[in-house]
């Protein structure tokens, strides 16, 4: 086998954040009632896909502590730059 076919040219540097002062994007959400959880997903993908954000869970659970009941929040859209 050729060394020469699988060889490493250059691997660009990706800037290194520690844990607290990771990137962040703001976003609209709203909490919804988890029956309609699916329709409400199926339709944000259709029609405001989180296309930058692909590895963001779109659903947050919660259970809420004084009812021991699930809160589901869900990301709409990513905020425009400037809210004027």
């Amino acid at each position: 086998m050729d060394s020469d076919a699988w060889k490493i040219i250059h691997i660009p540097d990706k800037p290194s954040f520690s844990p607290e002062h990771q990137p962040t994007v703001k976003v609209y959400a709203s909490v919804i009632k988890p029956k309609f959880a699916n329709t409400i997903v199926r339709h944000l993908c259709k029609i405001a896909p989180l296309e930058d954000l692909r590895h963001v869970k779109r659903v947050r659970k919660k259970i809420l502590p004084d009812h021991g009941e699930p809160q589901l929040t869900v990301i709409l859209c990513v905020a425009p730059e400037r809210c004027d």
